[in-house]
């Protein structure tokens, strides 16, 4: 990616795909919003605001982090890292877990 938060966003979740406790429950999935020479991908900042507006959370940019429905963080600094693994761990008990970003992917798709 072109953002430096988005970076060491992306090395945290690495880790944790190295961590026993957590790595066979959750896949990446990124979505440029922005690449490096500031071009917008218009679907993929679409879908990230309809995400936000869906959660009820301003966004201001990248990196925008959702886990399942209920759980999304803006931007990123160390001290999320925390809400990131207890957010993936809750996700992994939740029987009616949902993937709110592909649900709002296929909406879009469909207009």
């Amino acid at each position: 990616s072109g953002c430096q938060y988005g970076d060491k966003q992306y090395e945290y979740l690495q880790e944790l795909k190295d961590d026993s406790e957590i790595k066979n429950y959750f896949n990446i999935v990124e979505y440029e919003v922005w690449d490096e020479y500031g071009k917008k991908n218009e679907d993929n900042y679409l879908l990230m605001h309809a995400v936000s507006e869906k959660l009820d959370i301003h966004t201001a940019g990248s990196p925008y982090l959702v886990i399942g429905d209920d759980f999304s963080v803006s931007g990123y600094t160390e001290a999320n890292n925390h809400q990131i693994k207890e957010a993936i761990l809750e996700a992994t008990e939740d029987e009616n877990y949902r993937d709110l970003v592909s649900e709002i992917k296929i909406e879009l798709k469909d207009k």
